[in-house]
């Protein structure tokens, strides 16, 4: 069947299917370690900052309860 031109364009055009599908399945899986990684980031920031916040506020409020506690 060479020579046709139809039957000789379904192998080049099959292999470039398939590679389109690898590509993207890689990207894919790439951007979502990416996000995964970057919410992470975030997440341990997020803990890092509300642990600071909430020691600074402990702090405040046993100071202003001790002083409640002797007037």
């Amino acid at each position: 069947m060479t020579g046709t031109g139809n039957s000789s364009l379904m192998m080049p055009a099959i292999i470039m299917g398939t590679e389109q599908a690898i590509v993207t399945r890689m990207v894919r899986a790439t951007l979502r370690i990416n996000v995964i990684a970057a919410n992470n980031l975030v997440i341990s920031k997020f803990f890092s900052w509300l642990e600071s916040v909430s020691c600074w506020g402990k702090d405040n409020k046993g100071e202003i309860l001790s002083e409640k506690i002797s007037r």
